[in-house]
């Protein structure tokens, strides 16, 4: 008997779905004005689905990020880091992370429902932070890996100007009124590229992507993941899926298929814990030897 083909689409509409219902717990618990617990309910579930779906290599915290300079970044929602090269410096015992840039593939924002286009602003302030004040080494275009397993140096053929980009990106629950606030997203023409997130999600209306212009009619392999790495003419476009029975998991999909892309194109650079502890570790100038020199 012939199978029926597996549709990921179901898939991610039951996660998406698991989203939506977080959202419709956060509302009960809000209304016993217990702000904080209404917040962390859509922000648990929505790492939670991404624990599931991405292999183990990365890492689905939130918290803070830390450079080698010791700069601290604000709070995020969401960062997805390297598992297996120092994911976490240090987590608190409420669960928040000091997480080094190096390790970190991704950031992410979470909001139970969309209010005003100050909050893509607010976000793309604190990415344009990171992008201007905080340090990492971006890896090369030609460095596949920092080392072979003899040793030696990996390199292949990369036009990208860098492999180690931020992915950025804001999930609302709730689009609410976004589709009557289209025109007042002057952030998108207004910043840089590198500060905007590379998706914009809102789980029951639509998604925010930049697109290749003279890909039409428009095609997930027309999404320049990358922005800022794109030298075609593109331009950024609100876009609802085409498939209005599923609309929560046609815009999860979107997020994550092109947040996996990035994933599986991004080579990060490892953090040396030198860089950051040389400054804290210190002895004092008196040393007792242990021992004799042996003599012939």
């Amino acid at each position: 008997m012939k199978t029926k083909p597996y549709n990921l689409l179901d898939s991610y509409h039951a996660y998406a779905t698991d989203i939506w219902l977080a959202r419709e717990k956060a509302k009960l618990i809000h209304s016993t004005k217990d702000i904080k617990s209404s917040g962390n309910e859509v922000e648990i579930c929505a790492r939670n689905v991404l624990s599931k779906i991405l292999p183990k290599r990365f890492y689905v915290g939130h918290g803070h990020i830390i450079d080698v300079k010791r700069n601290i970044s604000r709070q995020f929602d969401i960062i997805i880091s390297d598992a297996d090269n120092v994911p976490v410096l240090f987590k608190a015992e409420d669960g928040t992370e000091y997480i080094p840039f190096e390790s970190v593939y991704a950031v992410g924002e979470i909001r139970s429902t969309f209010n005003n286009p100050k909050e893509i602003n607010d976000f793309s302030e604190h990415i344009k932070s990171l992008n201007e004040e905080f340090y990492r080494e971006k890896t090369k275009p030609n460095e596949f890996n920092d080392f072979a397993l003899d040793g030696s140096n990996i390199t292949t053929s990369d036009k990208r100007p860098y492999k180690n980009p931020l992915f950025k990106f804001m999930l609302f629950v709730d689009g609410n009124s976004i589709e009557n606030k289209i025109e007042e997203l002057s952030i998108f023409v207004q910043a840089e590229q590198k500060n905007l997130p590379n998706v914009t999600c809102f789980l029951n209306k639509g998604v925010i992507l930049n697109w290749r212009l003279e890909d039409i009619p428009p095609q997930i392999k027309a999404i320049n993941a990358i922005p800022e790495f794109s030298t075609r003419k593109k331009l950024w476009c609100f876009r609802k899926p085409g498939d209005a029975n599923k609309i929560l998991g046609g815009n999860l999909s979107a997020l994550l298929l092109v947040l996996m892309n990035h994933l599986q194109n991004c080579t990060l650079k490892k953090p040396n814990l030198l860089d950051y502890f040389s400054e804290y570790i210190f002895f004092e100038k008196n040393a007792v030897a242990i021992g004799k020199e042996r003599t012939s």
